[in-house]
This record gives structure tokens, sequence and C-alpha cells, in this order.
């Protein structure tokens, strides 16, 4: 169906099929006090639609030209595919991933949550921003590119990164970033930052499974050590003069 103005649901929205396709020409908003559950959803609307309630859908498209705001407080959980092609202007809200998901197009997120189990992964060339809370209870899958938290971010959960983590460093002193990167198992990073940084760098760090390409040539026996690397690029942080780092292994990489 198609949806040429507002939607205003105080009661109960089930729509367990089919597409719901935003396509007015004037700016639309989803609002209500009721529950709000769609099938797939479509935003074509270039003057705007905007997320004013609770919204749980499987898959959403943003198209070119069209713009998605999600206001404060506002929840939009995805259970597929986030394919943003437009612009999505993530407010104060925050967006939950509880499936099997692909997001295309690189987007900024306000707060980030990738649910219990659940597993996103990114199309190439799409590389994602959170400013606010990134909260990652399952796996991200940055692929080659680069998952980057902002500077006044945080980041908590019990999954991990698989690829590359970028923090945005700001101007503070003695602070501390904690990276939820990993490959197979989680295999976080703890990175200290005594003194003062400047704000113009980002630290990003990955994970890759299996040894070390120069692992004959370390000293190190490739038979008692841990099956994992970690990669970390300082790109423009200056300011602190050292920083210590803390990595953490699962005990089965162990050889």
């Amino acid at each position: 169906c198609t949806a040429y103005g507002d939607i205003t649901n105080n009661g109960t929205i089930n729509m367990t099929a089919g597409l719901l396709s935003c396509d007015g020409t004037t700016p639309q908003l989803c609002s209500g006090s009721g529950t709000t559950t769609l099938s797939d959803v479509n935003i074509t609307n270039q003057t705007g639609v905007t997320f004013g309630t609770n919204i749980t859908l499987n898959s959403l498209t943003i198209a070119s030209l069209a713009s998605l705001s999600c206001p404060t407080n506002t929840t939009c959980t995805v259970a597929g595919n986030f394919t943003d092609n437009g612009t999505f202007n993530a407010g104060s809200g925050t967006v939950i991933f509880n499936g099997t998901s692909t997001i295309t197009g690189s987007t900024t997120f306000n707060n980030l949550t990738i649910g219990n189990l659940a597993a996103v992964s990114c199309a190439s060339t799409t590389s994602c921003t959170v400013v606010g809370n990134f909260t990652d209870n399952g796996t991200y899958d940055a692929g080659a590119n680069v998952l980057t938290l902002g500077p006044d971010a945080t980041s908590t959960g019990t999954g991990w990164i698989i690829g590359n983590e970028g923090w945005q460093i700001q101007s503070a002193t003695d602070q501390t970033k904690n990276y939820q990167v990993g490959g197979l198992y989680s295999r976080p990073v703890s990175v200290e930052l005594p003194g003062t940084t400047n704000s113009t760098g980002t630290i990003t760090i990955s994970n890759t499974d299996g040894e070390h390409p120069q692992i004959a040539s370390s000293g190190i026996n490739p038979a008692k050590n841990v099956s994992s690397y970690w990669t970390i690029t300082n790109n423009g942080v200056t300011g602190n003069t050292s920083s210590n780092v803390t990595i953490h292994f699962d005990p089965l990489d162990i050889t």
C-alpha cells in the first residue's frame, strides 16, 4: 500500500507482509500512542518522513533524494535490511537490529543497538558512524569498511565488531577507549591515552583470526602463542606522548 499523508496510530497496526511506501509530496509524520509493526517500508518522499513514534519493521529502504528523520526518544527496530540511498537524520533516536541484516549506504546513527545473537553486516563501501550509544550484543561485520564512534559515544555489550572499529579522539586528558573488536571470538582492546590529546584524529583497531604473517621471524614459538593478531592505526591523534594498550583473547586462541 502507499501512504501520501500522515499516519496516526492510537491502536494496533500489525502488517506481517507486503510493502508500505511513503510517497507523499509534502512532509509526512508517523505518530500516535499505539503499537506499530510493519513489514517492508520504502521511503520515497523527497520532502521528508518523520517517525514520531516507535516502529518495528522488517526492512527499511530510503530512496535516492528521500529523507527519514527519527526525533527524540524514537526507536526504530529492524529485523532485516537497512538501505540508505537518501538521507537518514538520526536525531536523538535509536535504531535496533534484532535479526540478520545488511546495511547499505553510509549512515550516521545516534544510538545503535545490535540485539542478542543478531548479525549485522555492511555492504561494500558502507561505513557507518555512531555518535551516541553503541550497544553490541551480537556481531557487527564492517567488512573492509570502518564503524566509527564519535568522540562522545559510548560502547557496551557482550558482542563484537568484525573488521575495523574507529574512535574519534576528543580533546581531553587521561581518557580510555574500549574497542569491541573480534573475529571468530570476542577479542576486545582497551586504549588508555594519558596526557592531553587533540580533537582531530581517529584511532582504528581491527582483529584478525590466525597467525600473524611474520610469526616465523618474530621469535615467538607458533606452537605456544595466541593464534590471532590486532592492527592499530593512528590517524592524526597528537598531543600525548604515550599510550597503554591492553588486549584480551579467548582461551581457545591459545595454540
